[in-house]
């Protein structure tokens, strides 16, 4: 008897490196869109060097009654989530400034930046161990404001904002254990 075989196209999946596990193997913990708890137990390919805090991208193998994540593979990070969101930190896009990071509480998307039409568009938290106006990352060519723009963001211990300044600097006026919130800020781009 014979038996067609399905070909199935994976599909990727965005999630959070929350842990790593030293092993052997070392695997991750990972919390994927949309999720509150972490997946435990999930390899990687040897390409990728893990950092608690990365965006990646995973696939499902279909393996079936596997227990916690050991039926999912990190194939890499994530330098461009769907919509156009370029995410800070990633491969081939803007790093973190000294002792910036993105926040990882739940349901918080990653720190990134898009055009929509001449506007750009941020998402995300910022935290770490940075000292106030200093530069959390900087935007690239074609992500500047034409001069410098102030953006107020809640703080329970003072007055704040976020500055965007024409070479890209984006600087919160208070040090990253306030945990900034980039969502909602828009502005122009010539």
């Amino acid at each position: 008897m014979h038996q067609s075989r399905k070909h199935l196209t994976p599909i990727f999946h965005v999630g959070q490196v929350q842990s790593i596990q030293s092993g052997p193997p070392p695997e991750l913990t990972i919390i994927f869109s949309g999720g509150t708890t972490g997946v435990p137990n999930i390899s990687y390919l040897d390409s990728y060097s893990p950092q608690v805090g990365d965006y990646v991208h995973a696939i499902h193998t279909g393996k079936p009654d596997v227990p916690g994540g050991a039926d999912w593979l990190v194939i890499g990070t994530v330098a461009q989530l769907p919509g156009g969101w370029q995410v800070v930190g990633a491969a081939g896009a803007p790093v973190f400034g000294t002792n910036w990071n993105n926040y990882t509480g739940s349901n918080t998307p990653p720190v990134a930046f898009r055009l929509e039409g001449a506007d750009v568009r941020l998402q995300g938290s910022l935290t770490g161990t940075a000292s106030a106006n200093t530069t959390a990352f900087t935007l690239p060519t074609g992500f500047c404001p034409t001069g410098s723009i102030y953006f107020p963001f809640a703080s329970a211990s003072a007055s704040a904002f976020i500055a965007i300044e024409p070479n890209g600097n984006v600087v919160p006026s208070l040090a990253a254990s306030t945990v900034p919130r980039l969502d909602g800020i828009t502005f122009p781009v010539d």
